[in-house]
C-alpha cells in the first residue's frame, strides 16, 4: 500500500473499479492515468502577470483570499505541465504550505488554486517517477482534515 494512501478509498476505488473509470480517474493509478492524462516537469518561469482566466469567479478568489489567510503564500517547489485528453494544458505549481496554484499553459493566467489531497499530489510525482516529499504530503493530509480542500464547496452552498 502507498503511503499517505488513504487505505479504505483506495480498496473501494479497486473493488468498484469499472464505476468509476469514466466518472473520476483516481490520482496515482498510472495504467488509467496514462490513457487519459500525459504529466511531464515543467522548468521554465511562469509570468506571474499574465492575469485571470474568465473563470475565475468571486468563489475561487475568496478561496484564494482564506486559503492564503490561513496558509500563506508559499514558495513554489515544482511544476507540472498536464495535458488531458480534451482539453487546454495546464501548469500545476505545487507550493510548500501543499497547495498547487493552476495556470493555462498558452497564456500562464492563473486559473485557480486549492488544497489538493495528498492522493493528487502523490500522483502528480509518481508520473513523472518521482516520491513526493513527505513533508509535503503531511501537510496536505493536514489541510484536508481542517477541511481547507471544501472552501469552494462550502462557500456555493452558502451563497
Amino acid at each position: 500500500m502507498r503511503q499517505g494512501c488513504n487505505a479504505l478509498n483506495y480498496e473501494n476505488l479497486m473493488n468498484n473499479f469499472d464505476e468509476y473509470e469514466h466518472i473520476y480517474i483516481e490520482p496515482g493509478l498510472k495504467e488509467v492515468k496514462s490513457k487519459y492524462t500525459k504529466v511531464r516537469r515543467y522548468d521554465k518561469i511562469i509570468n506571474y502577470n499574465s492575469g485571470l482566466t474568465a473563470h475565475y469567479e468571486k468563489s475561487r478568489i475568496l478561496r484564494e483570499n482564506i486559503l492564503t489567510k490561513i496558509l500563506g503564500d508559499g514558495n513554489p517547489i515544482d511544476i507540472f505541465l498536464v495535458e488531458e485528453v480534451d482539453k487546454e494544458p495546464q501548469l500545476q505549481e505545487v507550493m510548500d504550505n501543499a497547495i498547487i496554484n493552476v495556470y493555462s499553459y498558452s497564456t500562464h493566467k492563473k486559473i485557480t488554486l486549492f488544497a489538493p489531497s495528498s492522493n493528487r499530489l502523490i500522483s502528480l510525482y509518481e508520473s513523472v517517477g518521482e516520491v513526493p516529499p513527505e513533508d509535503l504530503i503531511k501537510k496536505s493530509e493536514r489541510n484536508v482534515q481542517r477541511g481547507y480542500n471544501k472552501i469552494f464547496n462550502i462557500w456555493k452552498r452558502t451563497f
